[in-house]
């Protein structure tokens, strides 16, 4: 045993003395070994750690670092629980673990080269103070103290190529104070890529991939070179939400958004070799579902949309173009607002409104305006909400399955692209609009735009503010060319019709106006001249309703909501009207009715009257408000079952007190309906009679003249009926002396006065008897046979035509349905039926019939543009026949005579203007002097004549087809025109041969 203890000794001090000798190499290289491994383990950490501490603590921060393991024989460093206080105390770096991985062969490549850098769980809190001015800039600038480069000094970036580079589960606490004291959180975030290289020229092919929380990453496959720094390759953005990116841009827009899943890939090659910027994006495509923008402060979207997709971008840099091959926005739904106050809701989204956040400062040092086109953007089937919170309450209309593309969309100033819009109307109807639209330098754009059916009820929120009335039904059908400019604020140009209108009275809550359709061939709107001008409108069925209420006020006055005004306004008493802008000048090419009616009801009377107008038609002429001359009124309709009502005469549509002269005639209107006025005035029914009246109004300049004319036939007395406030006069007595020889009553009724006198009421109404103004029409057979069918008139053989016409009236049908009656219990008589005409009325009758025919024989043949409005195809008519029928005399003459200042000019300013043409007047100055012109020759009265007699004849035989009437003709004659202008036809009566 002692031998073997001896022996380990020996070998023990052997090995020593040759290891450990400080003479031997490998003593000292056994030494190196052990202090680089000492030092390497141990002295590598703590100097890391001194130094780390030292330096940052020369800044006035702190830092500190729960354990750092180096491993000098495969030159790697761990670096756990790193922590770095700013000067005031907040961690701005948290690190979980640093490990790297070094490489001997960083000497051959010359550069710093790693095989593995791995960063796990690294924590950052930046905060902004104002632009470039942050915790870790200021903390560089600290570091880096008078170290700091010149200005226009460069210097190569650190030579360095990392193997694989790692970063785990980091996360970022932004905080922005500039932007007012916005704070988010960004992460958790991954990034893993291979092969790095900051050498020069030395380009290297990747693929990273970023990871943003579990839903959201980016994807990069390329080639990058540092020095120079370049790259191209494909990017690509997938992920749900991005939360902690919107969160931050919301803070400088008005707007939050929301989205969900995104999908968006691109190509790309950038250089910074050169001064500038050298980029080029391109395949740009991608998708964003469920995107919603809701403004600041509401708690509703406002733009929403299921997908906005974008396919074949192409961007350039620094060129600043953009194109798009095409833009869609599926699903979009819009929540548009009008506010009582005036405002849009959807303004608030643009930045810099009143309500938008400040956007931060940054500087735009490059000012070249970017070049974006897009081929083509589409939205189907959208939908917008539109309401009106102004009104009480709210008004709402829907804009469904609204398809709009455009074109060619050009940001280059001038540029124009086609545009195709159509919608429908929740309400009823569709719109659409096919046209040109440029948004730069200002918004131009002119184009078709359709209605087809839109419902008219929903414009009855704004009416009934003013109008005690329902709109219960109405379409409006219109096709119109539109025009808008800067200097053309809207030009609209095209045809309109309304059709199956009802408008209901809701105070009396009954029928107040409608029709079956109202036709407009041509309309042109200019409102950048203030001027509408129109075709002649058609009415089918117009309808309306005139009410006397049993306080006399009537259903027109009571239409009439009188306005209040906002509460908190007081009245500043000011007399001072706000400037207007100029008034619209209007001229309406004529109105023309169909088979119209009217019905009248008066029950301020102790008995309820009413009448209905039938069938009236006729026409209304040029209605201007830029002309002096004013509307001719031709109407013409049926009262009751045999009754007539003319209206004839001219007005002045637009201010009727200045100039009106309007007749209304009434004929054959049973008395027996007028009893309730008879009471009133009389205190007397009527229990028979026939009524004609001939009303002449007449207003210059707010004053009247009115002329009423009431002729009573057959009357027959009722019995006495006494009222509270009914008239006592003794009627009975009253007939017997009025009465004439032929038992005719003529009662004229005169009325004038001034509108602006308060105190203005008619004159008076007279009983007066003038005298036999109508000459006596029928012979003593004539009253014999009237007698027999129970008719005592002497006018029962006198017939009235229309000058220049042969119709006859629904009066004298009825005449020759009881002269037959009559003449059946008379057979052995024959009737003599002579034509008659009557040259003061019937010639310029004629002249204008025959000046009409050469007027529609002149269209025919030139019938001229399908869009020129009726009062331009008028003019054009009269001066080319007008030139034709007077050769000699030019048209400058005639318009001479119609040319002077604008009606409003009037005392010196009337000379301030250049003259001008009224149209108008012109128009009916050459119709005037055309229809004086045409020649009626006696022959064309022959003809008339015998024409007239022939419709008697007729009447008579369609009365009584079989009964086999004498009826024989006599001859043709001359004779005069009553008091209203009717030529009168007697009739005779001859014994019959045997």
């Amino acid at each position: 045993m002692a031998d073997t203890g001896i022996e380990t000794e020996n070998r023990f001090n052997t090995l020593a003395r040759h290891w450990l000798h400080w003479r031997r190499k490998r003593t000292w290289a056994l030494a190196a070994i052990i202090v680089y491994t000492l030092f390497g383990f141990f002295g590598v950490p703590w100097l890391v750690e001194r130094q780390l501490v030292n330096t940052l603590a020369d800044t006035g921060r702190e830092a500190s670092v729960e354990r750092i393991r180096a491993n000098p024989y495969v030159l790697s460093m761990d670096v756990e629980g790193l922590r770095i206080n700013d000067t005031d105390g907040l961690e701005i770096v948290s690190l979980g673990r640093l490990f790297a991985n070094f490489q001997l062969s960083s000497l051959f490549h010359w550069a710093a080269t790693f095989r593995d850098v791995r960063i796990e769980s690294p924590h950052l809190t930046e905060e902004r103070f104002g632009r470039l001015d942050t915790r870790f800039t200021r903390m560089l600038a600290d570091l880096a103290g008078d170290e700091v480069e010149e200005p226009g000094e460069e210097s190569a970036p650190p030579r360095v190529i990392v193997g694989h580079f790692v970063l785990a589960d980091g996360r970022v606490h932004l905080v922005d104070r500039s932007a007012g004291d916005f704070a988010t959180d960004i992460g958790p975030i991954s990034v893993d890529v291979f092969d790095i290289r900051t050498l020069p020229d030395n380009e290297g092919h990747h693929a990273v991939t970023v990871r943003f929380g579990d839903r959201n990453r980016v994807e990069w496959q390329g080639d990058l070179s540092i020095v120079p720094l370049r790259s191209s390759g494909r990017l690509a953005l997938v992920g749900h939400g991005i939360e902690d990116a919107l969160r931050y841009t919301d803070h400088f827009l008005p707007f939050s958004t929301e989205v969900g899943d995104i999908e968006i890939g691109l190509d790309y090659t950038f250089d910074l070799q050169s001064e500038a910027l050298q980029l080029e994006v391109s395949a740009l495509s991608g998708t964003v579902d469920d995107i919603r923008v809701t403004p600041d402060g509401g708690n509703a979207s406002v733009f929403a949309a299921s997908r906005l997709g974008i396919v074949n971008g192409h961007a350039l840099l620094p060129d600043a173009t953009i194109d798009v091959e095409r833009v869609a926005v599926e699903g979009m739904e819009i929540t548009a607002e009008l506010r009582p106050d005036g405002s849009i809701n959807l303004v608030d989204l643009v930045p810099g409104s009143d309500t938008a956040t400040d956007t931060p400062d940054w500087d735009d040092e490059d000012d070249t305006p970017w070049q974006i086109t897009v081929a083509e953007v589409r939205v189907p089937g959208a939908l917008i909400h539109a309401t009106d919170q102004s009104m009480s309450p709210p008004v709402s209309v829907d804009l469904v399955e609204l398809d709009l593309r455009l074109t060619g969309l050009d940001s280059r100033p001038g540029t124009s692209m086609p545009v195709e819009l159509a919608t429908s109307l929740s309400s009823g109807g569709r719109v659409a609009y096919n046209g040109e639209l440029t948004l730069l330098p200002a918004l131009l754009t002119t184009g078709r735009l359709e209605l087809q059916a839109v419902a008219l009820p929903v414009v009855q929120p704004y009416i009934e503010p003013m109008l005690r009335i329902e709109m219960q039904s109405g379409t409006v059908d219109m096709q119109a060319d539109l025009t808008h400019n800067p200097d053309q604020l809207l030009d609209l140009a095209g045809a309109l019709r309304v059709e199956q209108l009802e408008v209901v009275d809701t105070h009396q809550e009954e029928r107040l106006l409608g029709w079956s359709a109202m036709t407009l061939d041509r309309f042109e709107l200019d409102m950048a001249a203030q001027q509408l001008q129109t075709s002649e409108v058609l009415f089918d069925r117009l309808y309306g309703r005139v009410h006397v209420a049993e306080d006399r006020s009537t259903n027109i006055s009571d239409l009439l909501v009188e306005p209040i005004a906002p509460p908190g306004e007081p009245d500043t008493g000011s007399d001072e009207a706000p400037a207007s802008a100029a008034p619209l000048a209007i001229t309406v090419g004529g109105i023309r009715l169909d088979d119209a009616s009217l019905d009248f009801s008066d029950f301020s009377l102790p008995l309820p009257f009413q009448a209905a107008i039938r069938s009236l038609d006729g026409d209304i002429s040029t209605l201007s408000t830029v002309s002096v001359e004013p509307a001719n009124v031709d109407l013409k309709g049926q009262v009751n079952e045999y009754g007539e009502a003319r209206i004839g005469g001219t007005i002045d549509a637009w201010d009727p007190t200045r100039n009106t002269d309007i007749a209304m005639t009434f004929r054959n209107l049973e008395m027996a309906r007028l009893t309730p006025y008879t009471i009133q005035f009389a205190g007397y029914a009527i229990d028979g009679g026939r009524l004609d009246m001939d009303l002449q109004y007449r207003l210059d300049q707010r004053r009247m003249n009115g002329d009423n004319n009431i002729v009573i036939r057959e009357i027959e007395l009722g019995e006495k009926v006494e009222t509270e406030d009914g008239g006592s006069l003794p009627l009975g007595l009253a007939i017997a002396l009025l009465k004439d020889t032929e038992g005719v009553i003529d009662v004229d009724v005169p009325v004038e006065g001034d509108l602006d006198d308060p105190q203005f009421r008619i004159a008076g109404v007279v009983w007066r008897a003038i005298g036999n103004l109508i000459t006596r029409a029928v012979t003593a057979p004539f009253r014999l046979l009237g007698a027999l069918v129970g008719i005592e008139d002497e006018d029962f053989g006198t017939l009235h035509f229309t000058p220049g016409q042969s119709e006859l009236s629904p009066p004298d049908r009825e005449k020759m349905v009881k002269l037959g009656d009559a003449m059946l219990q008379r057979p052995e008589l024959a009737l003599s039926v002579g034509g008659v005409h009557a040259d003061a009325v019937d010639r310029p009758a004629l002249q204008r019939q025959f000046l009409d025919a050469r007027i529609d024989a002149w269209q025919a043949d030139h019938p001229g543009d399908a869009d020129e409005l009726s009062t331009t195809r008028q003019r054009r008519t009269l001066e080319a026949l007008f030139t034709e029928t007077f050769p000699g005399q030019p048209l400058e003459a005639v318009q001479a005579e119609f040319t002077g200042p604008p009606p409003a000019a009037t005392g010196d300013a009337a000379d301030a203007g250049a003259p001008v043409l009224d149209e108008p007047a012109y128009v009916a100055g050459l119709d005037k002097r055309l229809v004086d012109a045409q020649t009626v020759t006696p022959a064309d009265l022959q003809s008339l004549a015998e024409a007239r007699a022939a419709a008697v004849i007729t009447a008579l035989q369609d009365a009584h087809p079989e009964a086999g009437l004498t009826v024989a003709t006599a001859a043709v004659e001359a004779t005069e025109a009553s008091d209203g202008n009717e030529v009168p036809l007697e009739l005779s009566v001859e014994a019959g041969e045997d």
